[in-house]
């Protein structure tokens, strides 16, 4: 049976041991990217995108889209690439998939010393974009600006 000074001294250091790891966790800001403001013509779809995130990375996909297939590299050094292609014409994204373009994915931003200053937190998009009536095919590219990145919450992790 472990006597009554040994608790105590368990006791102590499980509360230190809780107040150190709390003090080492990373603050993080998550935020909601959206491809909903990229215009389209009429007949153009959306059949692929490459999003490039640096001091951040891709948190969650809240919205996958049917026939796609869909890469993310969540490098350890916080520059992430996140690639999706349409598998077939049907699947291509147009106007109606508003719901789905307006919260593509969830993206964190570390805020703490971890990352060095020099690289700072980026988000661009290069949006693949298709006529489906003449074939046509142009590239649209965007900043962080306008990708529609909206603060969701404040997290923290734990290391």
């Amino acid at each position: 049976m472990i006597s009554s000074p040994a608790l105590r001294i368990i006791i102590v250091a499980s509360v230190i041991s809780c107040v150190l790891l709390g003090k080492t966790s990373l603050a993080s800001e998550l935020y909601g990217l959206s491809l909903a403001g990229i215009k389209l013509e009429k007949n153009e779809r959306i059949a692929g995108f490459e999003i490039s995130v640096s001091s951040g990375r891709v948190a969650s996909l809240p919205s996958l889209p049917m026939g796609w297939n869909l890469i993310v590299d969540n490098d350890p050094s916080w520059a992430t690439k996140f690639q999706g292609n349409a598998l077939v014409g049907s699947a291509f994204l147009n106007s109606s998939d508003r719901a789905l373009l307006g919260n593509l994915l969830t993206v964190e931003r570390l805020k703490d010393d971890i990352i060095a200053k020099e690289v700072p937190f980026d988000v661009n998009a290069t949006i693949h974009i298709v006529n489906v009536e003449n074939e046509q095919e142009r590239t649209v590219t965007a900043t962080k600006d306008k990708l529609g990145l909206r603060p969701i919450r404040k997290q923290r992790n734990k290391p």
